[in-house]
């Protein structure tokens, strides 16, 4: 396997070294992407390149939402969630893994968004507490089981 260097700002690479990440599969993957478009374009396949840079672009925003509601989740759950909220919301979350497990991949429940605020206020306004939680009153579903998770791995160490 070829190897390069790439360099990156210092504060990047401080941030980088905080996680556990596999940078050099990050790095291909990213490489892999930016080579198709290219070769894409090369060809005179403009709709193509286009479809595939779109695709790429989707699939880092997807990415990015998610890690972003489950940080939100965890933070949630250590600021502002009282106990019986945080185990609903844990009790919620074996819920989506089950059901995931059952149907075998992810679970994107239509109107997670519904399930989440009922665990967190029996008397729940859906709308106001997306907007409390994700700054908007219809994040993805894929937003919502993010943020289920982040929050039940802070309820599994209470």
């Amino acid at each position: 396997m070829a190897r390069i260097n790439i360099s990156v700002t210092d504060e990047l690479k401080l941030r980088m070294d905080a996680l556990s990440v596999n940078w050099s599969q990050v790095a291909q993957e990213a490489f892999a992407v930016a080579v198709e478009i290219a070769e894409l374009k090369g060809k005179s396949m403009n709709k193509e390149a286009g479809i595939a840079r779109l695709r790429a672009n989707k699939a880092t925003k997807h990415d990015l939402l998610r890690a972003q509601a489950h940080a939100a989740g965890a933070e949630w759950a250590i600021e502002t969630a009282e106990y019986d909220q945080l185990a609903r919301v844990a009790k919620l979350a074996e819920s989506v893994a089950a059901m995931a497990e059952s149907i075998g991949g992810e679970w994107l429940a239509p109107g997670a968004m519904h399930f989440l605020a009922e665990a967190i206020n029996e008397h729940f306004d859906a709308e106001a507490i997306a907007k409390e939680l994700f700054g908007t009153d219809s994040p993805t579903d894929a937003q919502v089981e993010a943020f289920i998770e982040g929050a039940a791995e802070v309820f599994e160490e209470v």
